[in-house]
């Protein structure tokens, strides 16, 4: 049996935009990893633990100005 390739695509949502992971910089990509980590380890272990990054995030306006800029 012939074997498939299979590719996966991930998105992030910055409002009303779709933006794909593989154009975000390594610095954003951590940013991404880390906040979703920290938020699925906190709702997994809700009311007995609580997970914070290391060293504290800079705001999201630092790394993502052009999403986070007032419309």
């Amino acid at each position: 049996m012939a074997q498939t390739k299979i590719r996966t695509v991930s998105y992030i949502r910055a409002g009303e935009r779709l933006i794909c992971t593989d154009e975000l910089t390594p610095e954003q990509k951590a940013y991404v990893a880390t906040a979703l980590k920290t938020k699925y380890l906190n709702a997994l272990f809700a009311g007995s633990a609580v997970f914070c990054p290391k060293e504290p995030l800079p705001p999201a306006a630092e790394l993502f100005p052009a999403l986070c800029a007032p419309k």
